[in-house]
């Protein structure tokens, strides 16, 4: 298994509205970071273990979850001050770089959302990683 994704992945790249980054596959990595700058907003992390039951599909995380489209929002911690980011409030962010821990066990997808948007533009990316082996 490797220890690191060779070079992070872009979640938001000058992104100046509401709305979800891509559903990016997380099931084989233990550690996930995200790294979000820019603008003034709300960021929120959602996952899922698949699009329904037994399914290994990404759900469409911009739609309602349902029982044909499971996702949640969850948990993170906020690498720069420690705090725990609940899983359906987010984290408000003001022009500042933050770094979040995904706190989440054996999810398959990942998307970021921002939401809340007010100014300037967001950047983010996803850093995965494992432990040694």
């Amino acid at each position: 298994m490797r220890r690191f994704q060779e070079k992070p992945i872009v979640l938001l790249n000058a992104v100046v509205a509401t709305g979800w980054s891509n559903a990016i596959y997380i099931g084989d990595w233990r550690h996930k970071v995200i790294t979000v700058s820019g603008g003034v907003g709300t960021v929120k992390f959602a996952t899922s273990d698949g699009a329904s039951v037994g399914s290994e599909l990404a759900p469409t995380f911009s739609s309602a979850a349902a029982y044909d489209n499971l996702w949640d929002y969850d948990r993170a911690k906020n690498k720069n001050s420690g705090s725990t980011i609940t899983s359906d409030d987010g984290e408000a962010i003001s022009g500042t770089v933050e770094r979040y821990a995904l706190e989440d066990d054996g999810s398959r997808w990942f998307a970021l959302q921002l939401s809340a948007y007010t100014s300037g533009a967001f950047y983010a990316h996803l850093q995965l990683s494992n432990d040694n082996e």
